[in-house]
């Protein structure tokens, strides 16, 4: 069962504020976990499919969060990245890097949408390391708050 945890936001930066989490729920300890080289804007990437997908849901507005993956041109480097549809401007979003087969990790590229419908996170470098996952994370904002969702790690 996937919880439903709240972050506040903290004058415009999107993890700036306090965590309302539940016991279970995993908190970013960067430590080990880092966050891997970011290329920014993905949509130059070839070869583009979502890998993973979950919804979030508050106050009667969904968004979809989609972990996304693409290749470089020429060199065949792969990327992968946070996009959320259905969006409003403000409405967050991030990807989750860990390193460590998920005993810690680092929360990267978190920023609010600029637009309405669909937005993303820039594009951090996968790994084939059996120890290295991704997640996206994304939800509705409202009142300076984001209802979110993570998907599955991959």
């Amino acid at each position: 069962m996937r919880k439903l945890i709240a972050i506040l936001i903290g004058t415009g930066a999107l993890l700036g504020g306090a965590f309302a989490t539940p016991a279970q729920a995993s908190v970013a300890t960067p430590a080990s976990s880092s966050c891997t080289q970011d290329i920014g804007d993905p949509t130059g990437l070839q070869n583009v499919s979502t890998v993973r997908s979950t919804t979030a849901t508050h106050g009667g507005r969904t968004v979809t969060v989609e972990l996304r993956h693409g290749f470089t041109w020429g060199n065949n480097v792969e990327y992968a990245w946070t996009r959320i549809g259905n969006a409003r401007p403000g409405d967050g979003m991030w990807l989750d890097i860990t390193r460590d087969s998920q005993a810690t990790h680092a929360t990267c590229g978190s920023t609010s949408s600029p637009v309405s419908g669909q937005a993303w996170t820039h594009a951090f470098q996968t790994s084939s390391l059996a120890s290295t996952a991704m997640r996206a994370c994304g939800g509705v904002t409202s009142n300076g708050t984001v209802y979110f969702n993570c998907t599955n790690w991959w």
